[in-house]
C-alpha cells in the first residue's frame, strides 16, 4: 500500500469522525506534565495561572519551579496547543493520520500499546501506516498513562487503590494522633491530588478507616483504644466515691440554677482530669445531638481551637487532657460548654 493511499484512508476515517458519547473511566496514572495539561485543557479554556494552578493540585509534591519551567515548554513546543482571547486552547481535531488510532481506542475503551494499536490497523487493512509513535504525543486526542500505554484525552483517568497502597495509608495514619484530610493522604503516600485517585471510596470500603468528618479519616483501632481506655473500670473507684458524691451534689445545683439553655456547666472530677474528658450528662448530650455518633469535633477555647473526639453512644468527650493541663484544672474546676457557631 502507497503511502499516498494511506492518507487518503485516514481523511476517510476523519469524517467518520464522532464525538465521546460516553463516560470512560480508567485505572492508572497520566504519564507526565503534558498529558495533564491535556486532560485540563480538554474541558475549557484557561489562563496560564488557572491552568498552573490546577495542575499544582493535581501533582503537589512536583517542585513548583519545575513544574512551571514544563507547562511553559510544553505549551510553547506542542502543536496541540494555541493562546487566543488570553487563555490556553487544544486543538481536539488531531492530526488525520492518527484517526484510526482514535477510532480504536474509543471502541475498545481501555489503554494499550502503541505496538497494539498498529497491530489493530493492519489487521484492518492498513499495511503501511504514515505514524510514529510520539506522533500521538503532539495530538491533543490521546494520552500517555506511567506503563506506557495510550488512552484518549477525554477518558476519566485515576488510581485505583491497592491493599498494599491502603497499607501505606494505615502506616501514615498511625504515626499521627489526630486524624488526617484525604487531601494530604493522597499527597503524603501518592504524590497525587485527591481527584487522582478513588482512595476516600476505598476507605469506605475498608474496615480499618473511619471518616470522623467529611474528608477527614482516622484508624479505627485507635478509637476503639481510646474507648477502651475510657470505659476500663476504675481501680480507685472506691477512693474517689466521696468525690463523685461531692460533685453530683453540686451538679444538681448547677442545674437549678441554670438560667441560659444555650450553655452548660461541667464541673470535672479527678478522673475527668486523668484521662482527659467529659462525661456528657444527659444535659449535654442535648447540645450535640446533631453530631454523628463518633466524630472529630474542633472545640473553641480561650487558646484557639482544640480537637477532641465526640463519643455519642458512650456520652464522652475525649482528647482534653492537654488543655486540662495548660490551664491547670483541679479536680472541682467548672468548665463552660457551649455549641459553636
Amino acid at each position: 500500500m502507497s503511502k499516498n493511499k494511506a492518507k487518503s484512508k485516514a481523511k476517510k476515517a476523519k469524517n467518520k469522525f464522532t464525538a465521546p458519547a460516553s463516560v470512560v473511566r480508567v485505572n492508572g496514572r497520566l504519564a507526565n506534565v503534558l498529558d495533564h495539561i491535556k486532560q485540563a485543557l480538554y474541558h475549557e479554556p484557561l489562563t496560564y495561572e488557572e491552568l498552573y494552578q490546577l495542575l499544582r493540585e493535581k501533582l503537589p509534591l512536583m517542585d513548583p519551579e519545575k513544574l512551571d519551567r514544563d507547562v511553559k515548554r510544553c505549551l510553547g513546543n506542542n502543536i496541540s496547543f494555541y493562546f487566543r482571547n488570553n487563555r490556553w486552547q487544544m486543538d481536539k481535531t488531531g492530526s488525520p493520520g492518527n484517526d484510526p488510532f482514535y477510532q480504536y481506542l474509543m471502541t475498545l475503551g481501555y489503554p494499550v500499546t502503541f505496538r497494539e494499536l498498529v497491530s489493530l490497523a493492519r489487521e484492518n487493512g492498513w499495511e503501511e501506516l504514515p505514524v510514529r509513535e510520539q506522533d500521538l504525543a503532539y495530538d491533543g486526542r490521546f494520552i500517555r498513562l506511567k506503563n506506557g500505554k495510550w488512552g484518549l484525552t477525554y477518558w476519566q483517568v485515576s488510581l485505583e487503590v491497592s491493599l498494599q497502597e491502603l497499607n501505606a495509608v494505615v502506616r501514615l495514619l498511625q504515626r499521627h494522633e489526630y486524624p488526617l484530610d484525604v487531601e494530604r493522604i493522597c499527597r503524603e503516600v501518592f504524590g497525587l491530588g485527591v481527584t487522582e485517585t478513588n482512595l476516600a471510596q476505598a476507605m469506605k470500603k475498608d474496615p480499618r478507616f473511619l471518616e470522623v468528618a467529611p474528608g477527614l479519616w482516622c484508624l479505627k483501632s485507635k478509637i476503639d483504644a481510646l474507648i477502651a481506655d475510657i470505659t476500663a473500670p476504675d481501680e480507685f473507684a472506691f477512693i474517689r466515691q466521696a468525690e463523685v458524691n461531692a460533685l453530683q451534689e453540686a451538679e444538681l445545683m448547677l442545674i437549678i440554677e441554670e438560667a441560659d439553655a444555650s450553655k452548660r456547666e461541667y464541673i470535672v472530677s479527678s478522673w475527668d482530669l486523668e484521662k482527659g474528658v467529659l462525661r456528657l450528662s444527659k444535659r449535654l448530650v442535648e447540645l450535640l445531638e446533631p453530631i454523628d455518633k463518633i466524630a472529630y469535633l474542633k472545640v473553641k477555647t480561650g487558646n484557639g481551637e482544640l480537637g477532641v473526639w465526640f463519643l455519642k453512644e458512650h456520652r464522652y468527650l475525649a482528647g482534653l487532657k492537654p488543655w486540662f493541663e495548660e490551664y491547670g484544672l483541679e479536680p472541682g474546676s467548672k468548665v463552660e460548654v457551649s455549641p459553636g457557631d
